[in-house]
């Protein structure tokens, strides 16, 4: 498997959490997949910024949040909605409650009567909007960067394979985060050669049959993937479909709905 030297740094601390030791003392980079039930909501940081992709279906992601962030943190500075599904945006209604949010990323400006909402409650707040498109990307600061690889375009629909995909990375560390993009997506990715490769995946649609494909799991060669679902789930993610292509590939995977919420934590 690629890049094995990783492999010599890795350290598991209780349930799913995984530090990566580059030295030995602050941390540079760190990932939480949260454990927000059926929904998704992952926490980007550097020791300077803070990014917030998805909020879950309802105010269980602050309760998370409370739980990684530090203590007394007040803002957020970039919230970023993959696609308008409550079960992607619903607890960001709470999440603007408790905290400031520097700049929402949004991919459409229209959806459902609770995206709508959400999208007034943000001009209410004077929260600035943007629409970004691949490739452009932003530096969280001490080397962190995520970028946009897809939409190739601003202004995309609201279904599950417009989602916003996106990668965040340290160097040759990457994290690929793919919101609910389905098979057609995640092969036009692959056939259109973008830079997928990535450590640690994040499994589109919760682990759904309708996405993570052999060629698109080859493409990416992920070490770990992560796999945001709710426990015992009226949609049956993830599928058994789905697990049985990790197993035939050999790659190792986490649930949120067993393993609870998981950090990935890179440290000097």
């Amino acid at each position: 498997m690629k890049r094995l030297y990783l492999l010599l740094a890795l350290v598991i601390v209780g349930v799913g959490v995984f530090w990566f030791w580059i030295c030995q003392t602050d941390f540079i980079m760190e990932v939480s997949i949260l454990d927000v039930g059926q929904g998704d909501s992952i926490l980007v940081r550097s020791p300077e910024k803070i990014m917030l992709i998805d909020g879950g279906p309802n105010a269980r992601a602050v309760s998370e949040l409370g739980r990684v962030l530090p203590a007394g943190t007040k803002k957020l500075d970039w919230v970023v909605i993959t696609h308008p599904h409550l079960d992607h945006f619903g607890g960001l209604f709470w999440v603007a409650d408790r905290y400031e949010i520097g700049e929402l990323w949004v991919f459409t400006v229209s959806g459902s009567p609770q995206y709508e909402r959400f999208l007034s409650l943000a001009r209410e707040k004077k929260i600035p909007v943007r629409m970004p498109a691949a490739p452009e990307q932003i530096d969280l600061g001490g080397g962190v960067r995520v970028e946009v690889l897809y939409p190739f375009q601003a202004g995309n629909p609201f279904t599950n394979n417009d989602s916003v995909v996106l990668k965040a990375s340290y160097g040759e560390i990457e994290f690929l985060l793919t919101g609910d993009i389905e098979a057609p997506r995640e092969l036009e990715l692959v056939n259109k050669k973008v830079d997928l490769e990535a450590e640690f995946l994040k499994l589109a649609h919760h682990g759904s049959k309708t996405s993570s494909v052999i060629p698109f799991l080859e493409a990416v060669d992920p070490l770990y993937t992560f796999i945001s679902a709710g426990e015992n789930n009226r949609f049956d993610h993830p599928s058994r479909k789905t697990l049985y292509f990790l197993g035939k590939l050999g790659i190792p995977f986490y649930r949120t709905d067993i393993d609870g919420r998981t950090t990935v934590r890179l440290e000097f």
